[in-house]
């Protein structure tokens, strides 16, 4: 994972009514800075702002872990399940990564060392991997 993105800010905002498909909903978002994530999500109309900056630079999962772990009580039932349901999806899309980088530094051993790969095998990694 060698351009994994780190953030200093993380917080929930409340898009503006008449905003694309999340017209009035919540949002968790990520901003290296906190002043410019703020003024972003000003100038983009959004109606309620919570930013927090982080302790140190964190990848999107840790931020958001780190935002619940910090902010559960004062976060409404729905900011609660916006912040949850993206911890959820973060997690799924790591695991879904980290089978995909084994997946492909297998291949590459076995290439290198000149091993015969199971057609089956073979097959599903190359499927997989177009369908990345």
């Amino acid at each position: 994972m060698s351009n994994v993105q780190l953030f200093n800010a993380v917080g929930i905002a409340k898009d503006p009514v008449g905003f694309n498909n999340h017209s009035g909903k919540y949002k968790l978002r990520f901003s290296k800075e906190i002043v410019l994530g703020i003024s972003l999500l000003t100038r983009g109309q959004c109606t309620i702002i919570k930013m927090q900056e982080t302790p140190k630079a964190m990848t999107k999962l840790e931020a958001s872990e780190w935002y619940y772990d910090n902010n559960t009580m004062d976060l409404t039932l729905e900011e609660e399940d916006v912040v949850l349901e993206k911890i959820y999806k973060l997690k799924k899309q790591h695991k879904t990564t980290q089978a995909k980088q084994i997946m492909q530094e297998n291949i590459k051993t076995n290439v290198k060392e000149n091993k015969k790969t199971d057609p089956r095998v073979q097959a599903f990694i190359e499927k997989e991997l177009q369908a990345s």
